[in-house]
């Protein structure tokens, strides 16, 4: 409810200072600026990034592993670790354009498939890293999704 309420302020503060630059208001017309609701962005930015440690930590133990014990470790700890730097530069770039994340979370199909050659070929291991990103980031985003669409139609209205 707080964070409703939160998100209602945000849109009716930006719709009045819409309002102004559309009558070209001087003061505001060259200092309008949209800035998303700093708690959401960033809460799920961290979010982000510890899952990209945590995907680092995984695809390091896979690797060790690989080396030592399968050769076929290192091509899951590989993968796990491309996939880890992805999330932790794009933690990085959210908070600066905070669109899409909600189209980027919502399928399945991708944590699902990593979820399984993780069990089935890179061991126990891997479940660790798809159990936080289903609660702690997509399970965020989801929750909050509409407060997520409302931030993305605003970045998208001030371009």
């Amino acid at each position: 409810m707080k964070m409703r309420l939160f998100v209602s302020s945000v849109v009716v503060q930006f719709l009045v200072l819409k309002h102004f630059q559309m009558v070209n208001h001087p003061t505001f017309h060259t200092t309008l600026q949209f800035h998303p609701p700093p708690t959401i962005v960033n809460t799920i930015s961290q979010r982000i990034q510890t899952n990209g440690i945590i995907w680092i930590v995984i695809g390091a133990i896979q690797i060790l592993l690989g080396i030592s014990v399968n050769w076929v470790l290192l091509i899951v700890g590989v993968l796990n670790l491309v996939s880890s730097i992805q999330d932790i530069n794009y933690s990085k770039s959210f908070p600066l354009n905070p669109v899409g994340i909600v189209n980027k979370v919502k399928p399945l199909t991708g944590p699902i498939i990593t979820l399984i050659y993780n069990l089935v070929i890179g061991g126990i291991i891997g479940v660790a890293g798809s159990i936080y990103y289903f609660i702690a980031v997509r399970g965020f985003v989801l929750e909050n999704e509409q407060a997520f669409l409302e931030i993305e139609n605003l970045q998208s209205d001030n371009l």
